[in-house]
């Protein structure tokens, strides 16, 4: 299994800004830190997030509800969760608008109310094994 660092998710949001022309900025650093760990986190002996749907979905959602960075938190949380599946050998099924619904999904509830697992369940039907390897 492998894990996206903070090395891999901080060039995403530059190119990202850096495309609009802004200035990129990381405006939660340890919000970023605890991004990176959080999907190995174990308590009690029990992963917290024991499926890869879940470690990519658990990613996605924290990196637009954390605001780690002043701007493009939701595209750079889409191509986070991209290229944590490219990394494991899987691929996202999402269409553009599918992504974009759930992202703004994500972004307009309230944390209290977001229910993790319709998110979690939502990458386990767009994520498949790469047949092209």
């Amino acid at each position: 299994m492998e894990y996206l660092t903070e090395q891999e998710i901080m060039p995403i949001n530059t190119a990202i800004i850096l495309e609009s022309g802004e200035t990129p900025f990381i405006r939660n650093p340890k919000g970023l830190n605890s991004l990176v760990t959080l999907p190995k986190q174990v308590v009690s002996k029990k992963e917290l997030y024991p499926t890869f749907h879940q470690k990519v979905g658990i990613v996605f959602i924290k990196i637009i509800k954390l605001h780690i960075f002043e701007d493009g938190n939701k595209r750079t949380a889409v191509l986070a969760a991209d290229l944590m599946t490219t990394m494991n050998n899987m691929v996202l099924t999402f269409t553009n608008k599918e992504i974009e619904e759930l992202a703004l999904f994500v972004a307009k509830t309230e944390d209290s109310s977001l229910n993790h697992d319709l998110v979690f369940d939502k990458f386990a039907s767009h994520i498949t094994e790469n047949k092209t390897n």
